[in-house]
């Protein structure tokens, strides 16, 4: 009977670590946590975005000079047959949203509600505020 026993809690343990394991990996690839797991998800991330240290004031030149250096490079790649094209675009597309944003807070131009990458016509909004504020890039 003993032996049972310990069989039955070393499957059941064997189970929980799995779906342990599966709930990590499908957050880690999607960035959203599987149903039991959102609390733990949510946590997580506050507990990140804590931890990340809040990036200091950037000239408005510089974050010029930035914009325009990332929509060369989005329109390079757009235009390139090199290999994992669209991981390398939608990199270089977070980072142009991550400085538009930096860019609407040295503005004075009210920032986008969601976090990058922003979508096509709220990356255009952003655009077209932050020239009618005077940026150039």
């Amino acid at each position: 009977m003993p032996d049972l026993l310990v069989y039955v809690l070393v499957a059941m343990a064997l189970v929980v670590v799995v779906d342990l394991a599966i709930a990590a990996g499908h957050w880690a690839l999607t960035g959203r946590a599987i149903a039991p797991f959102v609390g733990l998800a949510a946590r997580l991330d506050d507990w990140r975005d804590r931890r990340r240290p809040t990036p200091e004031p950037t000239s408005a030149d510089q974050l010029s000079k930035d914009l325009h250096r990332l929509a060369a490079e989005r329109e390079r790649l757009r235009d390139s047959d090199l290999p994992a094209k669209g991981v390398r675009l939608a990199a270089c597309t977070e980072a142009y949203d991550g400085v538009l944003v930096r860019a609407c807070v040295a503005a004075g131009v009210t920032p986008p509600s969601g976090r990058p990458p922003l979508g096509d016509s709220e990356r255009t909004q952003v655009e077209t505020a932050l020239r009618a504020a005077g940026l150039r890039w």
